[in-house]
C-alpha cells in the first residue's frame, strides 16, 4: 500500500512540476520586460498623482504608450513563447495572438456576430492569457494534422491559411466565450453570495482572483465593478481585488530572502510594480514558479477579502489599477479609508510571513 501511494504520489509531483515547468517556460522570456514596464506604468501614476506632470503632457503620454503597450499586446509574447514551448510554428502563434487582439485595433467592428443562428458577442481578449495559450496549443496539433494531408508544393501557403481558419473559429467560438463566460459566472456568484453575507463573498471571491489573475479573466469582472459605481454610487468587487493584490505582493516579497541569488534581483524587481498594482511580473516571475508563496497569496487574499468586505470598504471612483495610491478612493458615505489600509497591511503581512515560512521549510528540504 505505501509503495503504490508513493508511487502515485511521484506521479502527482511530477505532473504539477511539468505543468510549473510549461507556465515558467511561456512566461519567464520577458518576466523583466514586463518588470521594466510595470516600473515605468507606476512611475508615470506616480508623477501624475504628485501633481509633477499632467495625462497629457508629453512625458505621461510617452510613458504610457512604452509602459501600457506592453500589458495590451501581452498575447502576442505569450502567443511567440507558448509555441516555443509545445513545438509550434511561432508565426501561426503570433498570428492568433493578434486575431485576439483584433477588436482593439479595428476602427469600426460590429457589437455582434451572427452564426447559425447564433448571436455572438465581439469581444477583445487584449490581456488573456489562458485564452492565448489554448489558441497556440490547439493550433500546434491543427498544423502537424494539415501538414500530414496537404501535399509538399502547397504546404508553405496552404497549411497556414487552413491552421489559422480551423483555429481561428475555435479560439472565437469556444476558447475565447468560455473565458468570458467564466468571469461573468465569477460576478454571478459573488452577487449571490454577497447578498447572503458580504463576509462570506470577500472570502469567496478573495480566494478565486488570484486565479482571475492568471488566466487574465478578471478584466471581465471590471465591467461589473463600473456599472456598481454608475448605479449605486459605489463598489464592493474593487476593494476585494486590491486585497489580492496585496496577497500576491506580500508572498513575492517573502521570498526575496529564499530565492537563489541568480533569481534575487529579478525577484525584487517583480515588487515594485506589485505595489503600485501590476502583479503579473511578481506572479509569473515569482510566486507561480515556486508554487508554495502563490497559495500563500491566495490564502491572504481570502481573509483580506472578507476582513475587508465585513468592515464594510467600499471604492466610490473606478480604476483598473489597484494600489496604495487609490487608498483616497476608499473615502465615503459609510467608508473608511484607514480600514482599507488596515485590511491591506493585514493581508500583506499574513502572506508575507506565509510565503516566508514556506520558503525557508523548501529550501531546507532540498
Amino acid at each position: 500500500m505505501n509503495e503504490t501511494t508513493a508511487i502515485e504520489s511521484s506521479h502527482k509531483t511530477s505532473l504539477v512540476n511539468r505543468l510549473i515547468g510549461v507556465i515558467s517556460a511561456i512566461f519567464t522570456p520577458y518576466i523583466g520586460i514586463l518588470a521594466g514596464a510595470g516600473i515605468l506604468m507606476a512611475l508615470n501614476t506616480l508623477l501624475q498623482k504628485m501633481a509633477i506632470i499632467s495625462t497629457e503632457s508629453f512625458i505621461s503620454v510617452i510613458l504610457t504608450a512604452v509602459s501600457s503597450g506592453v500589458f495590451t499586446l501581452l498575447p502576442v509574447f505569450i502567443g511567440i513563447t507558448t509555441a516555443k514551448v509545445f513545438n509550434s510554428n511561432v508565426y501561426i502563434g503570433v498570428a492568433l495572438a493578434t486575431a485576439l487582439l483584433f477588436p482593439l485595433t479595428a476602427a469600426e467592428m460590429p457589437e455582434t456576430i451572427h452564426l447559425f443562428g447564433l448571436s455572438l458577442g465581439v469581444k477583445s481578449y487584449g490581456g488573456a492569457v489562458i485564452p492565448t495559450i489554448l489558441a497556440v496549443f490547439v493550433a500546434g496539433y491543427i498544423e502537424r494534422f494539415f501538414k500530414k494531408i496537404v501535399p509538399a508544393v502547397a504546404e508553405i501557403v496552404v497549411v497556414p491559411a487552413l491552421t489559422l481558419l480551423v483555429a481561428g473559429f475555435v479560439t472565437f467560438l469556444v476558447i475565447g466565450p468560455l473565458g468570458m463566460a467564466l468571469g461573468s459566472g465569477i460576478s454571478w456568484i459573488y452577487g449571490q453570495a454577497y447578498g447572503f453575507s458580504p463576509l462570506v463573498a470577500g472570502v469567496l471571491l478573495g480566494a478565486l482572483f488570484p486565479f482571475t489573475f492568471v488566466f487574465g479573466i478578471h478584466w471581465s469582472i471590471l465591467p461589473v465593478a463600473m456599472i456598481n459605481i454608475q448605479s449605486l454610487g459605489y463598489d464592493t468587487i474593487l476593494p476585494i481585488m486590491m486585497m489580492a493584490v496585496f496577497g500576491q505582493f506580500g508572498a513575492a516579497a517573502g521570498m526575496v530572502r529564499h530565492v537563489s541569488k541568480a533569481d534575487r534581483a529579478l525577484t525584487v524587481s517583480t515588487l515594485i510594480p506589485a505595489f503600485f498594482g501590476i502583479t503579473e511580473p511578481a506572479i509569473y516571475g515569482v510566486n507561480l514558479k515556486y508554487g508554495k508563496p502563490f497559495i500563500s497569496g491566495v490564502i491572504a487574499s481570502a481573509l483580506g477579502g472578507g476582513l475587508i468586505s465585513f468592515l464594510g470598504v467600499k471604492i466610490f471612483q473606478f480604476t483598473p489599477i489597484l494600489s496604495a495610491l487609490y487608498y483616497p478612493l476608499f473615502i465615503g458615505p459609510d467608508s473608511s479609508m484607514r480600514l482599507g489600509i488596515l485590511s491591506s497591511v493585514i493581508t500583506f503581512v499574513i502572506a508575507f510571513l506565509g510565503s516566508f515560512i514556506f520558503g525557508k521549510i523548501k529550501q531546507t528540504n532540498n
